[in-house]
């Protein structure tokens, strides 16, 4: 089921908020390229060389991530072809993008911790002076602590991706996980909530379902390794709010983890439609969006 109505078609208010997301969204972007010379390949703190209320920053191959207390923003990337020079070669010189938002409603982070910071230093020298930073590490590791009570988010960088798991404490309820996705042209859950699936103007994939363990409690995970006791899970949609459920239940007495089965990654590009309102850009190398 498509949720998505063409930008036109908004209230005025919606056009609004959508369109100053986006912009902000092309505006950090922008503003960030070519700071720091070669992509960090982890997370970057933000030390006032990006707008707030931005906290981590990652880069993840034609992809970016844009980390805050309570959402997470992942601005999709696709090189625009130039027309071919004479020698045979075409050149990128402009790129589409497309936002995604994900919003954790009604949480409350206590505060956002890195881990496992690299030995190379960023130093962020354009704009002005007050917006300067220097010596910041990249991270391979994010902890969102106290997301929503007893509940932590724990996100991942790795060479091609970005993984991301919920860590919730004995007697908390998962339950108060609430995603609401923002940006999909397209989405949905499907085969009975063991897939997720998202669409945007730039592509499609999906999350297969999640993994679902107590460790503590005697069972074998997969490929016969023991993460402790399996639990069965399912995705839910309700309009473009996100959840989890559990059919058999679960322990309460003991941790839980959830650990969806696929990342997000950067997209291929599976063709661009035309209809890409709000949440498209393209921009060259010199900044100049269009």
């Amino acid at each position: 089921m498509n949720r998505q109505l063409p930008f036109y078609f908004l209230p005025s208010r919606g056009r609004v908020r959508w369109a100053v997301f986006a912009a902000l969204v092309l505006w950090l972007h922008l503003g960030a390229d070519g700071q720091a010379g070669a992509h960090p390949h982890g997370f970057i703190r933000n030390a006032g060389q990006w707008a707030s209320p931005v906290a981590y920053r990652a880069e993840v191959d034609q992809a970016t991530w844009y980390v805050s207390s309570n959402s997470w923003t992942f601005l999709q990337k696709q090189a625009v072809p130039r027309a071919d020079t004479g020698n045979g070669h075409r050149h990128h010189g402009a790129y589409r993008s497309h936002a995604l938002r994900f919003s954790f409603l009604g949480s409350k982070t206590d505060s956002i911790s890195a881990a496992g910071a690299g030995l190379t230093h960023y130093n962020y020298f354009l704009g002005p002076r007050k917006r300067w930073a220097s010596k910041l590490q990249a991270h391979n590791e994010l902890t969102v602590h106290g997301l929503y009570p007893g509940i932590s988010a724990a996100l991942s960088h790795q060479s091609h991706s970005m993984k991301y798991s919920f860590l919730i404490d004995p007697g908390a309820n998962p339950r108060q996980i609430k995603m609401l996705i923002e940006g999909a042209e397209h989405l949905e859950v499907a085969e009975n909530g063991k897939r997720l699936r998202i669409r945007t103007s730039l592509g499609a994939y999906e999350e297969h379902m999640p993994r679902v363990y107590q460790p503590g409690i005697e069972g074998r995970g997969d490929h016969g390794v023991s993460h402790g006791k399996s639990v069965s899970c399912r995705y839910a949609l309700h309009g473009d709010t996100l959840h989890f459920v559990f059919p058999e239940g679960f322990d309460p007495r003991y941790r839980l983890i959830i650990d969806p089965q696929i990342v997000f990654s950067s997209l291929s590009g599976v063709g661009a439609g035309d209809n890409n309102w709000g949440f498209t850009a393209a921009y060259d190398r010199s900044g100049n969006g269009y």
